[in-house]
């Protein structure tokens, strides 16, 4: 079995490094770690810790005549570009596929209006095809969190429901998660949104603006 999906992918701290990483990219090509420094004001550990993940995962390499020379003053180039920060596994391997969540998330905020069959069909790959309860479970814990509208009357079977995404909902490229305690939470906020028990008591970990994808 594959490694967890680590930590690093999670944080904000990561989503800024390859943010600034696009940003060097396209304004001068080959960069160092104190250049993304410069740009997301992180711990040099810490950028050292993104970057040879990046380099693990074939999204950067590291240029022939800076290898062993300190970490400072090893130069970068960004091979493998895309808008959203990778998923990678620590041994820098990348899953297979995303999540249902993840596919369902995705789907959502392209079609914007859609009943939870809609959703499954839509949201469903070659790889991965989403269950048409799996989708009224993701669409009914959607709505209760406030990301989902539902239009019109309620229906009297659930997948008869047709729901609208709230586009002032778009927190993120990472799909909200459903959790077993009855509970969602958004890793792009780092907090839970909602819960069967009342107020969520986590509040956002970070303010200003976030990436929407």
């Amino acid at each position: 079995m594959r490694p967890s999906v680590p930590l690093l992918r999670q944080s904000l701290g990561y989503r800024r490094t390859w943010q600034a990483i696009l940003q060097l990219h396209h304004c001068q090509g080959a960069f160092t770690r104190d250049d993304v420094r410069a740009l997301t004001q992180s711990k040099s550990q810490t950028l050292g810790a993104h970057l040879r993940l990046l380099v693990r995962g074939g999204f950067l390499a590291e240029l022939s005549q800076t290898q062993g020379l300190t970490a400072s003053a090893k130069v970068y180039r960004l091979i493998r570009a895309q808008p959203d920060a990778p998923k990678i596994h620590a041994d820098g391997s990348l899953p297979d596929q995303d999540s249902a969540a993840d596919q369902m998330w995705r789907t959502a905020k392209i079609i914007k209006q859609f009943s939870a069959q809609d959703l499954a069909i839509q949201a469903s790959t070659d790889c991965q095809l989403i269950a048409l309860a799996d989708a009224e479970n993701y669409c009914k814990y959607l709505c209760l969190a406030g990301y989902l509208a539902m239009v019109g009357p309620q229906p009297s079977h659930s997948s008869a429901a047709v729901y609208r995404f709230l586009a002032s909902k778009n927190t993120g490229p990472q799909a909200p998660v459903v959790q077993r305690l009855k509970a969602v939470c958004d890793p792009n906020l780092g907090a839970l949104v909602w819960t069967s028990h009342g107020p969520p008591p986590l509040h956002p970990l970070h303010s200003g603006n976030r990436r929407r994808a």
